[in-house]
């Protein structure tokens, strides 16, 4: 673990952790002070680039309104109802979700007009992962839920009378 002060000191500015490969950058540091001291390093589990959500994307799916999360759910969905990936496909037809086969397959979102590859939602998400899925009916992915959060409602009067209430508010979510 890396314990550090977020704020300098001699200019007073907090360290930002949502730019691009912050945490990439932080653990190539603690790898660098563990072989300094002679500490062990944690190879497993770094072979494929872990995946996170974007801020934005975050509370776009913990509000329900995230086209990303929606679309996870109705693959999901159709994928337990299928028996074979062409009935699959038939299904997301069904469910007004325009699909496109290249080299990944693809889905349309209708807000945007634009396809999304479902290789963006992860390895789950591929054309073979699906296929494998409705073989395998048994089998289920492991998904970790960033939806469990308590979103603080700042609309109460006690927000409204207190302004440093409402910047906590405003951070906290």
């Amino acid at each position: 673990h890396i314990i550090f002060n977020d704020i300098d000191f001699t200019t007073l500015k907090m360290f930002d952790s949502k730019r691009v490969n912050t945490l990439d950058r932080l653990r190539e540091e603690n790898d660098k002070i563990s072989e300094k001291y002679g500490l062990s390093i944690i190879e497993e589990g770094r072979k494929g680039r872990k995946k996170y959500v974007a801020f934005n994307e975050y509370v776009a799916r913990s509000k329900k309104k995230s086209f990303k999360g929606n679309l996870e759910e109705i693959i999901d969905k159709n994928i337990s109802k299928s028996n074979s990936f062409n009935e699959f496909l038939s299904f997301m037809q069904q469910e007004g979700y325009e699909h496109k086969q290249g080299k990944y397959l693809s889905f349309l979102n209708p807000k945007s007009g634009k396809f999304m590859r479902t290789k963006t939602l992860g390895f789950h998400y591929l054309a073979s992962s699906i296929r494998f899925r409705i073989e395998n009916k048994d089998y289920s992915p492991i998904q970790t839920s960033i939806m469990n959060r308590h979103w603080i409602d700042k609309s109460h009067e006690k927000f409204k009378e207190n302004k440093g209430l409402q910047k906590w508010a405003t951070k906290q979510n």
